[in-house]
């Protein structure tokens, strides 16, 4: 135990924390850019606190900080912050992230939600959000999802890469890694090209007839208090604002964090205006939809 705890610590100092600091940290998508424009706003020092953005690539990497008991303020799955608001003292879902752009990527021009069966797909992560979302969709369109086989190698490239080099007919992934990947076909003439793309959004709106919101993700904060929630919140709500209005200092700042993109890619998701960040209380009726079904295909108990 003492060797597992010493592991975590020395994550954690690896992972860019600090103990005077509230950690932001997000992942390649839209609803990261206001914390990166965030964290030097003075409001943070006047208030007495100092905010350091970090990007993350797995969700392992937020986890560690977040079980270190610090005040950090994640973009995060609807599946993960229902795990870890379990058994995390101060945490509040923020904001909810409806209608993220997601996409079926193959190499196959004939591939369609009308014949995924028998297909491998696959997804950045295993027994994560990704691998749930698909479930919830195939369940929608009525396919048996044992007919479904599903890899992942561990990232949203690598896995797409499996689709590149024949391994699998299509990966599942959100902008701007989708169109990151598309674009990273095209460049390399030693794999195959991504020449099909189907809208997660258009098949979860026809497959639930848009009863239930497609809400993926949210913005949570762990082991914070309400005073740090409050400033939070309205930082986060002039930043998103910044990042709609000013695309192109947006996507300069986006880069700086994840320069691996496609800087096309980037642009084109600040600039996607489908992207609803609202409140995130579960009272709010659309979460409380889609967690109520999402909590079907789950079998850990929250």
């Amino acid at each position: 135990m003492k060797i597992i705890y010493t592991l975590l610590i020395i994550a954690a100092a690896a992972y860019g924390y600090c103990g005077d600091k509230i950690l932001l940290t997000g992942t390649a998508v839209y609803e990261s850019c206001p914390m990166i424009m965030m964290q030097k706003d003075p409001e943070f020092v006047r208030a007495g606190y100092s905010a350091e953005f970090t990007g993350w690539n797995s969700p392992d990497q937020y986890r560690v900080a977040v079980s270190q008991g610090k005040s950090v303020y994640v973009t995060v799955s609807m599946l993960d912050y229902m795990r870890l608001s379990g058994r995390v003292k101060g945490a509040s879902l923020l904001f909810a992230v409806e209608n993220t752009p997601m996409w079926f990527l193959s190499c196959d021009k004939d591939f369609s939600m009308e014949n995924i069966s028998g297909k491998t797909i696959a997804l950045p992560f295993r027994g994560d959000m990704p691998e749930i979302l698909l479930d919830m969709l195939l369940a929608g369109k009525g396919v048996d999802r044992k007919k479904v086989r599903v890899v992942s190698a561990g990232g949203p490239v690598s896995s797409a890469q499996l689709v590149m080099t024949g391994r699998a007919d299509a990966v599942l992934l959100p902008d701007p890694m989708a169109s990151t990947a598309e674009s990273m076909s095209f460049q390399d003439s030693r794999l195959r090209k991504l020449v099909k793309k189907i809208s997660v959004y258009d098949e979860w709106n026809r497959a639930y007839q848009k009863n239930i919101p497609l809400i993926f993700s949210g913005i949570a904060g762990f082991s914070t208090d309400s005073g740090q929630n409050s400033l939070f919140r309205r930082l986060y709500v002039k930043y998103d604002r910044i990042c709609r209005d000013n695309p192109d200092r947006s996507v300069d700042a986006f880069m700086e964090y994840f320069p691996a993109l496609d800087r096309k890619s980037a642009e084109k998701i600040m600039k996607n205006s489908r992207v609803k960040v609202s409140g995130g209380s579960i009272e709010n009726g659309g979460i409380n939809k889609f967690i109520g079904l999402m909590k079907r295909y789950v079998e850990t108990e929250y």
